[in-house]
């Protein structure tokens, strides 16, 4: 693209994030219908509604995973995707914590959460570190996805979206594991304290201590720890 033809800063003083008039079809149904908004930096925003009206669709859009078919997206004023021009995902600086989690399960906890990471191997090791211990699974740092729990799979996807320090962070339903008590109670601290100063938008067990005769794990305790772990995020 020549220079002439580049997209121009939208306006001085931007939003962190705004979508004109998002579109997105699958076999002729129309998924994503027409969606605007804009939001400014800092601001917690949820997407809410039934299932299957969009709204994993707006956010994986946003992220740059999916495509749409009409509509416009910005960041800070500047155009990241329209159905001509596209910024690639890992350029937006927009973290996406998808609601299957998404981790390799070939790589360890530490290398899904370098994944996407730029520096030294020292310096992406130090900010996996950092990052595992806000989400009290440091000990799980060599450990692979299917030795752990689906709460504690969900805080190493959380994990690994901040990891790049992106300027937002999208959630797809980001309390399906970590309790409904919890996420009541502290929605604003628990969806970003770990990071601050990005803006969020969301829409929308770790192992147990303790087990029966069996050793099978308690569920009761098992929620009772990942609501400890996401209450001091």
């Amino acid at each position: 693209m020549s220079p002439s033809s580049a997209p121009q800063p939208h306006h001085a003083e931007a939003p962190r994030l705004e979508v004109q008039n998002l579109v997105r079809r699958f076999d002729g149904q129309v998924v994503v219908d027409d969606v605007s908004f804009s939001i400014p930096a800092g601001q917690v925003t949820c997407l809410l509604g039934p299932s299957g009206c969009g709204k994993s669709t707006t956010l994986r859009i946003i992220a740059g995973v999916d495509m749409q078919d009409q509509g416009k997206i910005f960041v800070d004023g500047n155009l990241v995707c329209d159905t001509v021009f596209r910024v690639p995902p890992e350029r937006r600086a927009i973290g996406l914590m998808f609601q299957d989690f998404a981790l390799f399960p070939h790589l360890s906890v530490a290398d899904n959460v370098a994944f996407g990471l730029d520096g030294s191997r020292a310096e992406k090791r130090a900010r996996v570190v950092e990052l595992l211990e806000r989400v009290h699974l440091e000990k799980h740092i060599d450990s692979y996805p299917h030795a752990l729990s689906g709460g504690e799979q969900q805080r190493v996807a959380l994990a690994r979206a901040l990891a790049p320090r992106p300027r937002i962070l999208l959630m797809d339903e980001p309390f399906l594991g970590a309790g409904r008590a919890a996420a009541r109670r502290h929605p604003r601290r628990d969806a970003g304290a770990a990071e601050r100063g990005r803006h969020r938008r969301s829409a929308g067990h770790a192992r147990a201590a303790r087990g029966d005769a069996h050793g099978r794990p308690d569920p009761a305790d098992a929620r009772r720890q990942d609501r400890a772990a996401w209450r001091a995020l």
